[in-house]
């Protein structure tokens, strides 16, 4: 990716500077050796720095470009528009750095799961690694919009990463939070579910991040797990789809 981020005034003035080239860098190492996860382990810690630094003050505009291009947004230069979209009007208002933190945040991330890592799960299908980094982006998307509406965020329930990731039907998700359901001819065996939270979840499931992020996810899943695909394709991707529903909540 080219192009600079646009300056504003500046507690900090190189630490945007020294940000962006860093996230340049590492989309350039992953493309180099895409199997290998300590590379997405940078990026993370990298995008999570830009949610929490509160001294950055300017805005990374060619991530925030490509994300405008793919909503078919109008870019009319108000950067605040594009969380009033995606996640509607916020209760209190945020400070000006925390403002740019936030659009930063979520550019990172949306970039990422449109453009830079579906550029590569496409090319490189079979590999893991950009399946855990697809997890990290689209439970980051969702935490984001709960914070950002002031409501406590939950997974569904504490899952264990192998449960998610057995090839045997049963008892998919392990969880101390967990349902009982008996099977509909009276066997002795049964089927575990995970227990839902209560939470006001209107103001979440239908703001158009979230419904933007569904419907992805659900295209992604159903791309991957069509007759072309190969088999260990078609694994990753279930695992994924098993992860989407049990914990992240998506039907």
């Amino acid at each position: 990716m080219t192009g600079a981020s646009k300056k504003m005034a500046s507690h900090n003035p190189n630490i945007s500077d020294i940000l962006y080239s860093e996230l340049n860098y590492s989309q350039e190492w992953i493309n180099c050796h895409v199997s290998e996860h300590v590379g997405y382990h940078y990026r993370q810690y990298l995008i999570k720095f830009v949610e929490q630094h509160k001294n950055i003050v300017s805005v990374f505009e060619s991530y925030y470009n490509f994300v405008i291009k793919q909503l078919n947004l109008i870019n009319d230069g108000e950067y605040i528009n594009i969380l009033v979209y995606l996640l509607g009007k916020q209760n209190k208002p945020r400070l000006l750095e925390e403002t740019y933190s936030c659009i930063n945040f979520i550019s990172l991330l949306l970039y990422d799961l449109f453009i830079f890592i579906d550029k590569l799960n496409k090319l490189f299908p079979e590999h893991e690694s950009l399946f855990y980094h697809r997890r990290f982006l689209v439970y980051h998307l969702l935490k984001l919009a709960y914070e950002y509406h002031s409501i406590e965020f939950h997974i569904r329930s504490k899952v264990i990463e192998s449960s998610i990731n057995t090839i045997n039907n049963k008892n998919i998700v392990n969880s101390d939070v967990i349902v009982t359901v008996k099977s509909s001819n009276n066997d002795s065996e049964s089927n575990q579910w995970p227990k839902l939270y209560k939470v006001p979840l209107y103001k979440i499931e239908t703001c158009n991040l979230y419904k933007i992020v569904s419907n992805s996810e659900k295209h992604f899943v159903s791309e991957n797990l069509n007759n072309s695909c190969t088999i260990v394709q078609i694994e990753f991707t279930k695992r994924y789809q098993k992860w989407m529903k049990y914990v992240i909540g998506f039907e």
